[in-house]
């Protein structure tokens, strides 16, 4: 699995992420499940350029996934989140965040979009 790319495990009821996640790993679907957390080391795979996380059960993101330096696309809708990492604004690369469905308040929304200028931020 080391050289995996792309890993779809979209729609499949997966509770926990417990297993080792590929380094080289450019896109990660996991959309669709029943996932509470993630694990940390989400954060070193630094080639990760798209993330998708939404309709889970997320309560939140661990403070490693601001170390996906070249990560463009992140999709968090229909979790149960209610703030970011403070310091989401290190994901420079992010072109796209989608977020709907959670429970940002107003001040962290704006808090999002001004770490986030580069960004469309969809909340």
């Amino acid at each position: 699995m080391k050289h995996l790319k792309r890993l779809k495990l979209a729609n499949n009821q997966v509770k926990y992420c417990d297993l080792p996640i590929p380094k080289r790993l450019e896109e990660l679907n996991l959309e669709g499940n029943q996932l509470q957390s993630l694990p940390d080391e989400i954060g070193q795979c630094q080639n990760l350029r798209s993330l998708i996380l939404s309709e889970n059960h997320l309560t939140q993101l661990p403070d490693g996934i601001v170390n996906l330096k070249n990560l463009e696309l992140l999709l968090l809708t229909g979790n149960e989140l209610t703030e970011l990492p403070a310091d989401i604004a290190k994901l420079s690369q992010l072109k796209t965040l989608v977020a709907k469905e959670n429970h940002f308040s107003e001040s962290e929304k704006e808090r999002i979009r001004a770490a986030l200028p580069n960004c469309k931020v969809y909340l």
